[in-house]
């Protein structure tokens, strides 16, 4: 896997935040690529901008290569003992905060100055995130919307109360029926949620499936063109 450059983001009010950005392919008429932000879990957070690596990207990178695509990775890293939703992981709901963590805000920093690349799409920035990631997504994608030509949530959880937001998103969520760290119940009552206000999510629940659900999301048929179909936005 090609590792990308690592690089530091630095905010005069927020802190710091280390993340990757991957250059996958290029485009045979140079036009703008989609743009993958990616959100990991809670075994990766630390400092070596290199962790964040280590789950769902070497897969994508494959897959895609494989069939011929071409997009740039945004990986944050998200500190030692920080969240990208401030909430407990195995609870049965929580609230989505006012505020978005600190590490979370970072990451839409950085986001807001990325996405504004002449070689990006705006039309087609997906949002994808596993485990702690996947809070990080239900998160983000309510917060803002309007960013985002499609989400991915891998074994998280949101806020239903905010389905509305979601309704017109793009959306595919994944979880094992049988994962012990984060129930199954909170990827469910969020597809219900947004399906009841008129939405029309994805989502595919492992039978037998534990806490590793981005393995076999991504080795389901047609997920990754989906991610990069250019009708969506």
């Amino acid at each position: 896997m090609k590792p990308g450059e690592g690089l530091l983001f630095i905010h005069p009010a927020l802190g710091r935040l280390p993340y990757r950005w991957i250059s996958h392919g290029r485009d045979a008429e140079n036009k703008p690529l989609p743009l993958v932000l990616f959100l990991h879990g809670a075994g990766e957070r630390g400092s070596d901008n290199h962790r964040q690596l280590s789950h769902f990207i070497p897969e994508l990178l494959e897959k895609a290569e494989g069939q011929g695509l071409a997009f740039h990775l945004l990986a944050p890293q998200c500190p030692e003992n920080a969240q990208w939703v401030e909430t407990d992981w195995s609870a049965p709901g929580h609230k989505m905060p006012n505020q978005p963590s600190r590490a979370l805000a970072l990451v839409m920093a950085i986001l807001e100055t990325w996405r504004q690349r002449p070689d990006v799409d705006p039309a087609r920035v997906v949002l994808a995130g596993i485990s702690m990631g996947g809070y990080g997504v239900w998160d983000l994608a309510a917060r803002r919307r309007e960013w985002f030509s499609a989400a991915i949530p891998i074994c998280g959880g949101g806020d239903p109360s905010h389905a509305e937001t979601l309704s017109a998103l793009p959306l595919w969520a994944f979880h094992g029926d049988r994962d012990e760290e984060v129930p199954v119940h909170r990827t469910l009552e969020m597809i219900q949620a947004i399906r009841a206000r008129g939405g029309d999510p994805r989502m595919t629940i492992f039978p037998g499936g534990g806490h590793d659900a981005w393995t076999p999301a991504l080795r389901t048929p047609g997920l990754i063109p989906w991610m990069f179909e250019p009708t969506k936005g």
